[in-house]
């Protein structure tokens, strides 16, 4: 658990204290020391990606710590800005011919 109580509000401020693991169940970029949130590891970043609306998905849906959680949304900006990262609102076709008389 990320989160101390019942009900999950805020997660850990960070896993890491003085260069060492503070927690027992550290959050997932935390957890391993060779995954690191660069904006040129697109693969990664759309991980924590909405497919819907293109927003960067809360730390209480990813279980990230606050520290990581701002480390992806600077690294998710970076690679917005330099077009690494895009997002096309799908293209919906409908049929009138429901609505319509075919005159």
């Amino acid at each position: 658990r990320n989160h101390k109580g019942l009900y999950p509000r805020k997660t850990r401020k960070t896993c890491v204290r003085k260069g060492f693991l503070a927690t027992g169940n550290p959050c997932p970029a935390c957890r391993d020391e060779y995954l690191i949130l660069h904006p040129k590891n697109v693969d990664l970043l759309k991980q924590f990606i909405s497919p819907q609306t293109g927003q960067v998905l809360s730390y209480s849906k990813t279980g990230l710590c606050q520290m990581k959680h701002l480390e992806l949304l600077v690294a998710v900006e970076q690679a917005m800005d330099a077009g690494l990262i895009t997002f096309d609102v799908p293209f919906r076709k409908y049929d009138y011919s429901e609505y319509y008389d075919k005159e």
